[in-house]
């Protein structure tokens, strides 16, 4: 019981693929009498005290973190070196411009006193601009325990698993920051189309609360 842990995963979820990820590993590590739980990110959330562990999840925007996740961790209290895990999800998974995503939330955890031991990427159903087939969503939702088992399984053996992306994915990452400022524009011009059925999920769903209904 001695080497029983308190896992805490703060994730951001837009449509719902990290939560659905966030919710997986919390499952896997109380699936070994581990304890997990999972919290929103926002502005106001609080990380425990009692943790031994952070897993931070968070969707790719614009080849970083969602600018939530970056307020959020600027105002986390010192970490007191406890180790911190970095997982970031994508329909691209592990390529350019993808790379160097975690790299603005690792130097940030880094400065706060965390210590950042593993990172890593999944692949979920994508979202954004290119459309997953159906077939694919399903196989991506099928295997995640899968991939999810193997994470946790080098989490708790200690091993160490960081990335040292290369420089032109680290400056497509700092001009991707450039969407933090300009995603409030860009989002004015976004409208449903006539499929739209009007059942509202996607305004339930949003985090920051941007959709409306109409």
């Amino acid at each position: 019981e001695d080497n029983l842990m308190n896992i805490l995963i703060p994730y951001f979820s837009g449509t719902g693929c990290t939560e659905l990820a966030a919710n997986t590993i919390a499952d896997e590590f109380i699936s070994r009498a581990h304890k997990a739980s999972c919290i929103k990110i926002k502005d106001n959330t609080l990380v425990s005290d009692d943790a031994d562990i952070l897993i931070v999840c968070f969707a790719v925007h614009a080849c970083n973190a969602p600018e939530p996740v970056i307020k959020w961790a600027k105002k986390l209290q010192d970490g007191k070196r406890k180790p911190a895990v970095i997982i970031s999800i994508s329909g691209g998974g592990e390529i350019t411009p993808n790379l160097a995503s975690r790299l603005p939330l690792k130097t940030i955890l880094t400065k706060k006193n965390y210590e950042v031991v593993y990172e890593k990427m999944l692949v979920m159903p994508s979202n954004m601009l290119a459309e997953t087939k159906p077939s694919l969503c399903a196989h991506l939702i099928k295997i995640l325990p899968h991939k999810v088992s193997f994470i946790v399984d080098e989490i708790l053996q200690g091993k160490k698993r960081l990335t040292n992306p290369p420089l032109g994915d680290r400056l497509l990452t700092f001009f991707g920051a450039v969407e933090h400022q300009g995603a409030h524009l860009f989002g004015k011009f976004i409208h449903a189309s006539d499929s739209c059925n009007g059942c509202s999920l996607c305004a339930k769903q949003c985090p920051v609360g941007n959709i409306t209904m109409v």
